[in-house]
C-alpha cells in the first residue's frame, strides 16, 4: 500500500512540474535566448562566454522568487489563510517568479553584454572567429561622440579588462551600460510588487 502511495506522490510531482514547464516555457526560453545572444557577442569581441550574463541571470531568478513569496506570505497572513494554504502559495510564487525573473534577468543580462560587445567593437572594430581576429575596419582610436560638454557612447579604451563603456555623460550625469541595464531591472521590480 505504501509504494502505491508514493508512486502517486511522484506521479503528482511529475504532473505539477510538467504543468509548471508547460506554463513558463516561454520565459524560460527567451531568458535564455536573450543570455546566449549576449554570450555570443561578448565572446565575438574576445569576452568569456561563461561572463556573460548567467550569474546576474540567476541572481535575478532568485530575487524574483524571492520578492513574490514576500509579497505572497504578507497577504496570506493578512487574509488569515491556514498554514498549509500559505505554504502552497509560497511555493507556487517562488516558482512563478523564478521564471519570471529568469526571463527578464535574462533580457536584461543580454542586453548588457550586447551593449558592452557592441561598445568594444566600436572602439576595436575587431571579431574574434575561432582565435583568428578579423579587422572589419580602422576605428582610429574611436573614443565616443562630444557634443559640447556631453559626451556620447564612450567605450572603455582597448587595454581595459572591462569590456563595455559609458553611454552618456555630462558634467553632472554619468549612465555605464551595465548601471543603465540595473536601474531597468530595478524599476521593472518595483512595477512587479506594486502590481
Amino acid at each position: 500500500m505504501k509504494k502505491a502511495v508514493g508512486r502517486n506522490s511522484k506521479t503528482a510531482t511529475k504532473k505539477k512540474v510538467g504543468e509548471w514547464c508547460k506554463e513558463h516555457w516561454k520565459e524560460l526560453v527567451i531568458g535564455a535566448i536573450c543570455i546566449v545572444i549576449g554570450a555570443v557577442l561578448n565572446v565575438l569581441t574576445g569576452g568569456s562566454f561563461l561572463a556573460a550574463g548567467f550569474k546576474a541571470a540567476a541572481m535575478a531568478r532568485f530575487i524574483s522568487g524571492g520578492i513574490s513569496v514576500m509579497s505572497s506570505l504578507i497577504v496570506s497572513i493578512f487574509s488569515g489563510d491556514s498554514f498549509k494554504t500559505i505554504l502552497e502559495k509560497v511555493l507556487r510564487s517562488f516558482v512563478d517568479g523564478f521564471a519570471s525573473g529568469f526571463m527578464w534577468g535574462g533580457i536584461f543580462a543580454g542586453g548588457v553584454q550586447t551593449i558592452s560587445a557592441i561598445l568594444k567593437f566600436s572602439r576595436s572594430g575587431t571579431l574574434i572567429f575561432g582565435g583568428e581576429q578579423l579587422q572589419l575596419f580602422k576605428p582610429n582610436n574611436f573614443s565616443g561622440k562630444t557634443l559640447g560638454k556631453i559626451k556620447i557612447w564612450s567605450p572603455n579604451g582597448l587595454n581595459n579588462p572591462n569590456s563595455g563603456g559609458t553611454l552618456f555623460k555630462d558634467w553632472i550625469l554619468r549612465l555605464e551600460n551595465n548601471f543603465f541595464i540595473r536601474i531597468l531591472h530595478i524599476i521593472y521590480t518595483i512595477v512587479c510588487l506594486i502590481s
